[in-house]
């Protein structure tokens, strides 16, 4: 079976830029500092989430195997 392939996968951040920029374009004086940061902020949060979604999902292969 093809696994498939996602299109944010190939280019990380694409949706941060596009959503701030449509939802601040003339609001927000300093467009890219707010991408930037939003940016750095998801990272932060994926490092810090990845290790309990691993702890809780251990061992859930064996539980609901996919057929």
């Amino acid at each position: 079976m093809a696994e498939e392939q996602h299109f944010n996968d190939d280019l990380p951040g694409v949706d941060t830029v596009i959503f701030i920029t449509i939802a601040f374009w003339g609001v927000v004086p300093d467009m890219l500092f707010m991408i930037g940061s939003q940016y750095l902020i998801k990272v932060l949060m994926a490092l810090l989430d990845t290790p309990f979604f691993y702890l809780l999902t251990r061992g859930s292969e064996h539980q609901n195997p996919v057929e």
